[in-house]
């Protein structure tokens, strides 16, 4: 064998192995356009509709959440503004009743305490005086 031949020779071996790493760069190449078509079709638009959805229920709780505390504030204003009522009627009453010289419920109930009182007196009394 001559080194021509040789060169000639070794030359398609050269091309063979060179055909072998750009068919393997070419499969390489294929695969990630294929994995990225892949990423952007499947994968991506599912995270986003997933972040789309976290984003939704973020701003819908902080709105149910606004509205509770909207509605409790709303309760505390309506017991005071009841309680406010409630005392004035009371007032009133009072007014009333002393404007017509009636006794009150307190009074009332001390004249029954004092008759309870006397009524047992009368009665111990009574006891003594036919004995």
């Amino acid at each position: 064998m001559t080194s021509i031949q040789t060169v000639n020779q070794e030359t398609p071996n050269a091309d063979s192995q060179f055909f072998i790493v750009r068919t393997a760069q070419e499969v390489a190449d294929t695969c990630m356009t294929v994995l990225k078509d892949y990423n952007e079709k499947y994968v991506r638009k599912t995270v986003e509709s997933g972040k789309d959805f976290k984003e939704g229920m973020e701003k819908d709780l902080r709105l149910l959440a606004d509205r509770f505390i909207e509605k409790g504030k709303s309760l505390k204003a309506e017991s005071s503004v009841i309680k406010t009522v409630e005392e004035k009627v009371a007032d009133s009453f009072k007014m009333v009743v002393d404007k017509m010289s009636l006794p009150s419920r307190k009074e009332v109930e001390q004249l029954n305490d004092a008759m309870k009182t006397l009524g047992a007196r009368v009665d111990s009394l009574s006891g003594k005086s036919s004995v």
